[in-house]
This record gives C-alpha cells, sequence and structure tokens, in this order.
C-alpha cells in the first residue's frame, strides 16, 4: 500500500460470524495487498459499527518478523506481522510452508487466505470462515482508482484501511507472472484445504515461554503421538545432548528449540523422588550459564550463547538446579532469567543484547531461612516488556522490563514469603492484568502501571504452580502446609477478595475446593475441563466453570514424584514422572490412560509442542517426539 492513500476491501457477509458479535469491540486483521501479493499487509485496528463500513485505524504495536517462503524460480517474501491480540501460526505442506494469519474473537476464528494479482492491479481474496470451514469468496477490488466502488449490497462490508507506513521495496519482492503465481498460490491453498484440522483449532507451532502459547500448555491442530520407543526409536525423530544440569523447559520459536542450562565441571549431584529433606547442595565450581539454539527438524546444535561465567550466588535444593527458570521469546528477543546472576536478553542469533542484575535471589523455606532452594520463576513477555515474579526472601516484587534495553518501567513491592510461581498475562473486558499465584499475596496487577487490582491471601506456603486462565476465570493453587486449595477466581475481581474460610466462595471466588490443590505441576484446562496432578500422581479432572469433580485416580507405575506440568494436544494429556515415565491418557470426564512411555533419564521440566511433535528436556537430553512418515 502506498503511505498516504486510502485502499478499500470488499468482504461479502458470507460470513456473518466475521463481525456480526463484535459491537463495540476492538479487532486486528491482516489483508493481502492488491498491489504486493502476496506480501501480509497489517491493517491495525478495526471497530464496528451500526452501519456498513468498518474504520480500520493503523496499528502501533506491531512486531515484525520476515518469514520468507522459496518454490522453483520464484521467491516471494512475506511479512509476518504479530498482533498484540492477534494469533499467528504456520503450517508446512511437504517441502512449502504457508503462513496462516488467525484472530479468535468470542470463540470465533478467522483468517485471510489468498492474495491472487490481477493485471489490472486488482485482487482475488477470500476469508476462511470459523462456523462454516469454507473459503468465502471476497469481491474483486481493482485497485486504488476503484476504492469504494464495487458493488453495493446488504452482505457486504467495506474496510477502509490507512497503512502504517509503505512496505520497503525489499519486502516486497514478486517474481513471476501474475497467471503463474496465481496457479502456484492456488496450489498452496490447496493443499492448505486438504489438511485435518478447522479453523477453530488454529495449529500452533510456537511454543514461547513456559507452557507455551498463553501459559495454556496446549497445542492443537496437528496429531501427536500416544506412543514412542526411545529405545529402539521408534517415533523418536531426534536426541540430542545437552550440557550441564537444568529444569527450565525447552520453548519453540520458528524452525528453533531454546533451551537453557547451567554447565560446570563434572556431572551435577541430583536427587529425585518424593522427600521432604529442605537440605541445599553448595557448589564451589565455576558454572556457564549458556542459551542453546536446536534445529528443530534435525536437532544439531544451531548457536550455545554464554550469559554469564562465575561462582553461583546461591545454593540450591538437591532436586533443583542452577537453572529452573523457562526462557521466554517473543519472536525478536530471548529472556532468560538466571536467578541471582541475573536477567538476560539476547537476540535469536544468540547475542546478548543486555543484562540486568536484580539482586540475591534468595529462594528458600521462610521457616528455615538458612536454606536456599534455588529461584524457580520464569519470565514472560508481552507487547515488547518482560514480566518478572521475584518472590524471595529477603525482598519481594514484580516487575516490567523494556525488552529492547532492559529499562525497568515499573517496580511494586509485594509482601510474601519465597515462592516458585511464573505470572500470567490475561486480558478480558477491556481489562489487562498480569496474575499471580502466592501464599500471602494472590492476585492482579494492571499490566501497564503495576499497580494492584484485587489480592488474595491463604493456601499452600510454597507456591510453584502458575495460574491458569480460561473461560473468565483464573485458577489459583498451591499445596504444601496446612492447606491445598484449588480455586477459580473471576478475572472482574477487584480489592481484597479473601474470605473468612480458605474453602468458602464469594462475588468474586467462583468455586474452590480446599483439599484438591496441586504442590508442584500447574494444573492444565482443555475444553471444559481442567485437570489437576498432585506431587505423587494423583490426577483429578474437574468441570472447568463449575468445580465438579469427575474423578481423582493416581497414576500407576513405579514410586514417583511429578514434578513438570501436564500438557495437552490432539486430545491427549501428557503427565511426565520425575524417572522419565510419561503417561498419556486422554481428554475426557473418566480416567482413561491411553499409554505409557519411558523417557530412559529422570526428567522434571515440562515438555513443549510444536507442529505435532513433543520436545522432552531430560536429565542429558533434547528428545523430540513425533509420528514418523
Amino acid at each position: 500500500m502506498s503511505a498516504g492513500r486510502e485502499q478499500h476491501f470488499l468482504i461479502r457477509r458470507g460470513a456473518e460470524d466475521v463481525l456480526e458479535h463484535c459491537q463495540a469491540q476492538v479487532v486486528a486483521l491482516h489483508l493481502v495487498h492488491c498491489q504486493t501479493a502476496p506480501l501480509i499487509q497489517p491493517v491495525g485496528r478495526l471497530t464496528a459499527q451500526a452501519g456498513p463500513t468498518v474504520e480500520v485505524e493503523p496499528a502501533r504495536d506491531l512486531q515484525r518478523v520476515g518469514a520468507r517462503w522459496h518454490h522453483e524460480r520464484s521467491t516471494f517474501t512475506f511479512q509476518r506481522w504479530t498482533f498484540n491480540w492477534g494469533i499467528r501460526w504456520k503450517l508446512g505442506v511437504g517441502r512449502r510452508s504457508f503462513t496462516r494469519n488467525a484472530l479468535e474473537m468470542k470463540g470465533t476464528i478467522i483468517s485471510i487466505r489468498r492474495g491472487i494479482p490481477e493485471k489490472d492491479g486488482g485482487f482475488m481474496g477470500s476469508l476462511l470462515s470459523a462456523r462454516t470451514g469454507c473459503f468465502v469468496p471476497m469481491n474483486r477490488v481493482r485497485g486504488p482508482a476503484a476504492a469504494g466502488r464495487a458493488e453495493a449490497g446488504p452482505k457486504r462490508f467495506a474496510l477502509r484501511v490507512s497503512p502504517r507506513s509503505p512496505p520497503a521495496a525489499t519486502e516486497r519482492r514478486f517474481m513471476g507472472s501474475p497467471r503463474r503465481c496465481r496457479r502456484r498460490i492456488l496450489g498452496i491453498l490447496a493443499s492448505v484445504l486438504l489438511m485435518p484440522g478447522t479453523a477453530s483449532e488454529a495449529a500452533q507451532t510456537n511454543w514461547p515461554q513456559f507452557r507455551g502459547p498463553n501459559a495454556s500448555g496446549t497445542a492443537e491442530g496437528f496429531a501427536t503421538p500416544a506412543t514412542w520407543d526411545v529405545v529402539t526409536g521408534r517415533n523418536v525423530l531426534w536426541r540430542t545432548p545437552i550440557p550441564g544440569l537444568a529444569h527450565a523447559s525447552p520453548i519453540v520459536w520458528g524452525n528453533r528449540v531454546y533451551v537453557a542450562t547451567a554447565v560446570k565441571p563434572g556431572k551435577a549431584e541430583l536427587k529425585v523422588g518424593l522427600y521432604g529433606d529442605i537440605d541445599s547442595v553448595a557448589e564451589r565450581e565455576q558454572h556457564q550459564w549458556r542459551l542453546l539454539a536446536f534445529d528443530k527438524a534435525t536437532g544439531r546444535l544451531v548457536w550455545d550463547a554464554l550469559g554469564h561465567e562465575g561462582l553461583p550466588r546461591q545454593r540450591r535444593h538437591t532436586k533443583a538446579s542452577q537453572c529452573n527458570s523457562t526462557p521466554a521469546t517473543d519472536g525478536r528477543y530471548l529472556a532468560a532469567l538466571f536467578g541471582s546472576e541475573g536477567l538476560f536478553c539476547f537476540d535469536l542469533s544468540g547475542r546478548l543484547l543486555w543484562r540486568k542484575d536484580l539482586g540475591l535471589m534468595d529462594a528458600g523455606p521462610y521457616t528455615g531461612p538458612t536454606e536456599q532452594w534455588g529461584f524457580g520463576s520464569s519470565p514472560v513477555l508481552h507487547q515488547g516488556r518482560v514480566f518478572v515474579q521475584c518472590d524471595v526472601l529477603s525482598g519481594q516484587f514484580l516487575a516490567a522490563f523494556d525488552l529492547q534495553d532492559g529499562r525497568e518501567v515499573w517496580r511494586t513491592p509485594r509482601r510474601e514469603v519465597a515462592t516458585w510461581c511464573t505470572p500470567t498475562v490475561a486480558e478480558a473486558n477491556s481489562r489487562r492484568q498480569i496474575l499471580v499465584n502466592g501464599w500471602r499475596h494472590l492476585g492482579g496487577y494492571d499490566l501497564e502501571t503495576g499497580e494492584e487490582l484485587w489480592r488474595l491471601s491463604g493456601g499452600g506456603d510454597a507456591p510453584v504452580p502458575a495460574p491458569v486462565v480460561a473461560h473468565g476465570l483464573v485458577y489459583l493453587t498451591s499445596a504444601h502446609g496446612n492447606h491445598r486449595p484449588m480455586r477459580a477466581v473471576r478475572l472482574e475481581a477487584a480489592g481484597d477478595i479473601t474470605p473468612p474460610e480458605i474453602g468458602q466462595t464469594n462475588a468474586a471466588i467462583a468455586w474452590v475446593h480446599p483439599r484438591q490443590g496441586n504442590y508442584m505441576q500447574t494444573p492444565i484446562v482443555v475444553g471444559e475441563r481442567l485437570y489437576g496432578c498432585t506431587d505423587y500422581g494423583l490426577v483429578t479432572g474437574f468441570d472447568a466453570r463449575t468445580g465438579r469433580i469427575h474423578f481423582s485416580e493416581r497414576l500407576k507405575g513405579p514410586s514417583q514424584g511429578f514434578t513438570a506440568s501436564p500438557v495437552a494436544a490432539d486430545g491427549k494429556l501428557y503427565f511426565t514422572g520425575e524417572l522419565g515415565d510419561v503417561f498419556v491418557l486422554r481428554v475426557g470426564d473418566t480416567f482413561s490412560v491411553l499409554a505409557t512411555n519411558r523417557l530412559a533419564e529422570t526428567c522434571l521440566s515440562t515438555p513443549a509442542i510444536s507442529g505435532g511433535c513433543l520436545f522432552f528436556r531430560t536429565r542429558e537430553h533434547l528428545v523430540a517426539v513425533g509420528a514418523r512418515p
């Protein structure tokens, strides 16, 4: 699009589900530009109005990631834009790849799919209806000269686009004749249409943080295996050694898998299992805190970046490591929190951009302040900021830093004991908040300012699970000491919502079970069901909206602890035990174990899921599990 000129695109009302429910809502769309197809052009904020015309304002919060698709003699350069409220994912079709851009809007996912250039500068496009799963043709538009001149009709909406800035010439490379490119684009679309899954099951290929997209622990749109065998290699795509000891979980962005680790001479001591010791391990050897990138398809090490080298500033628990926090990425920056060694930010090539000393992260039991267990909270990235929850013995705070330069945006003190919880971002009803778990202070803070919005106290006194958001609720749990609640709190909560008794509800607390909570594992919501697992393998299935318990059953097998959080995909739940046994359950209201698989090593990290593959970080390996062709 050229700067300063309006252009019109017409979308047929064949997909009523696109706009009929978005009165007074802010929506994000992608359009394919008629002159630079298949360049995906950002549209910005779209506000539905009463009339047939929908105004579109330029977006201000766009982050660009270049992505290219090569096919024979033609090269298409896509510009993938991530909207703060959008969903983006990519499909692999044989040797090809095709970028889909989707939007979830009150249960509806829409996606612009096709841009076919015409000789007069117009284009044909289509909109994928989430309700019907079919392509809905867009009207043919004849470029800027015909802006707004297409046929009128009650079944059409006009979108007026004011471009943010003209695309760079190098970003508009479009080789081949319009007719040839039209055939090739149609070929890609035909391949995409033949793939399984519907628009409402938006396939996710990125797993950008602890527990994946939106910290949900779920990834839909691809089939995942129920069984595999590390010894024989069945359904094991690759298995790559990883140096050092760490419980940081893998993350995935594009064709890379990233892991953090702490490396020292010799083999680090690790004691897994169910035991109550509070002992610490004092390590006096030089450590290297490193961030590694692996090729997603082959497991080949792409780069190995050193963040910090020195003696550990704090001791760790016998079951913990010096690198427990999972890194996070937004596709441009990689943030890694190495506990007392600081907060580090890299680019996707492994270059260290900045680091921040957050002080001593003395995370240990408040009843035994001389013991140290190691820091465990992971960073969260959102809209160009990195958020960290630092609940430690010497001072607790929640803070936001600018991703570009590490500048502190805000810092809010907290009155809490040491916790190992990762915060979660939630946006609902025009309210954006960062949610935290805890013992003395659970609650929500304003995402922009750090101001406290609501608070709740009580529960287990050594909290570890992260908040989980679904159905307008945040699920909070903990289980250590006298209480182990599982609670559902409404996102519109305000003020102090603490009830007189831990088992009571009120206007803000939708439901609670005072003795059904989890100690180490973050629970997971799949559809209408909430699943939790205790540290000794007792799985409980709840109705996510009402809290009604469907079942509570123990995972069979050798006695072992459960530290990794469950993940879900393709109608399956994956629970990983510390001895490396992975229990695969069927999603449903009944307890049904499909298979038990062994990783042949201990495993305390939560797996990542991307494109139908599961990535497990075991004691000494990174393992990719997926169905072999």
